[in-house]
């Protein structure tokens, strides 16, 4: 699965997941990244296509995403190439 590329200054290194952290964070690793005053996490080819969480920390961002993730897969439309992939990554 093709990842957007986010400017390397903006990307959050080194975020260290928790008991919290949700498992599909852990197998998908998303990017991510802060945009102003926000954290986001994304999988996918853009901000459009993709599947984006964002929060006031990157543990909120990752919580955020997860819960998007879940509402995506669990009504996947026909030719959605993202939640397909992430389905079959999951399993």
């Amino acid at each position: 699965m093709k990842q957007m590329y986010i400017d390397p200054y903006k990307r959050i290194m080194g975020y260290s997941p928790t008991s919290r952290t949700p498992q599909s964070f852990q197998i998908l690793k998303p990017v991510l990244f802060k945009q102003v005053d926000v954290y986001c996490c994304l999988f996918g080819p853009d901000l459009e296509d993709g599947i984006l969480g964002c929060g006031d920390s990157p543990h909120e961002a990752v919580l955020d995403w997860d819960t998007q993730l879940q509402e995506r897969i669990g009504s996947v439309r026909e030719g959605d190439e993202v939640a397909e992939f992430i389905i079959r990554s999951l399993s």
